[in-house]
């Protein structure tokens, strides 16, 4: 069971950092891509790709291991660092929602900041 474990996991987290990160480089790669919505796309791809390397990597090769613990330290770090990528993710997402706004509500003062 833990080799199937092992192996689903690991389809998930290539498959996800190989779609956050086709995205943030065919942004990038793209010069018609300058609009605010895809500079944001492109940070919340990269938040992303962090978020899901916390917790993912531990998870899978603990999956291999009989013996599944971790130092305190190491805890806490990780918590940290959760908590971290998840309060960027939540300011980015604020973000990009106020951006939305004022793009719809207000659309002749967007496209003179734009200008």
């Amino acid at each position: 069971m833990q080799k199937i474990i092992f192996v689903v996991f690991l389809l998930i987290y290539i498959i996800s950092m190989a779609g956050n990160l086709l995205i943030l480089i065919t942004i990038i790669a793209s010069s018609l891509l300058g609009s605010p919505m895809y500079f944001f796309l492109a940070y919340l791809s990269f938040i992303d790709a962090c978020y899901a390397s916390v917790n993912s990597p531990k998870l899978i090769m603990d999956s291999l291991h009989e013996k599944k613990t971790i130092l305190f330290n190491e805890c806490m770090a990780q918590v940290l660092r959760v908590h971290f990528f998840a309060g960027a993710e939540i300011i980015l997402l604020t973000v990009m929602a106020y951006e939305h706004y004022v793009a719809i509500c207000k659309p002749l003062h967007y496209a003179t900041i734009m200008n």
